[in-house]
C-alpha cells in the first residue's frame, strides 16, 4: 500500500525554506515551487512512517521559518 502526504506552505520565504530543508530530502520526498508558495510531497509504505517523516520535516520548517522571522524583525 502506497500512502501519501503533502505540506503546502505559503510564505515569503518558501524559497528559502526550501533550500534550508533540501538537505533533509530523501527519494520519497519531492519538493516543488510557484509563485504563491512550496509544495512538500511525501510518498510512504506505512502510516507511522509518513507520520515521522512529516513531522521531521514540520519540526525543520518551523525552525527555518522562526530563523527568518527573527532576522526579518532585527533588520
Amino acid at each position: 500500500m502506497k500512502i501519501k502526504g503533502r505540506i503546502y506552505i505559503r510564505d515569503k520565504y518558501s524559497s528559502l525554506i526550501d533550500k534550508a530543508i533540501s538537505p533533509d530530502n530523501i527519494p520519497s520526498i519531492k519538493r516543488y515551487i510557484d509563485d504563491e508558495g512550496l509544495e512538500i510531497s511525501v510518498d510512504s509504505s506505512s502510516i507511522g512512517s509518513l507520520l515521522l517523516t512529516l513531522d521531521d520535516l514540520l519540526i525543520n520548517i518551523k525552525v527555518t521559518m522562526d530563523i527568518y522571522n527573527i532576522l526579518d524583525t532585527k533588520i
